[in-house]
C-alpha cells in the first residue's frame, strides 16, 4: 500500500491531525485501486476506522490485511 499526504501536515492546531490521504494498491495502481481521503482526522479514533472499513471495500484487502497502523 501506497500512502501519500497531499499537501502537507499542519504545524498549527496539534490536538487535531487533519490531512488529505491518497492511498493506492501497491501491486495495481489504476484508478479503481486508489482511493483519495479529504480532510481525515488521523487522531480521531471514528475517522480513521472509517478509513480502514472504506480501504477494506474500496481496494479488496481481506479484513486481515485492512489493519492499518498510524505511528
Amino acid at each position: 500500500m501506497l500512502v501519500a499526504v497531499l499537501g502537507g501536515i499542519p504545524l498549527h492546531n496539534l490536538d487535531k491531525l487533519k490531512v488529505t490521504l491518497r492511498l493506492q494498491k501497491k501491486d495495481n495502481p489504476s484508478a479503481l485501486h486508489t482511493l483519495r481521503q479529504s480532510n481525515i482526522d488521523l487522531y480521531n479514533d471514528n475517522d480513521t476506522s472509517k478509513l480502514i472499513r472504506k480501504l477494506a471495500e474500496r481496494l479488496e484487502l481481506g479484513a486481515k490485511r485492512s489493519t492499518v497502523r498510524f505511528v
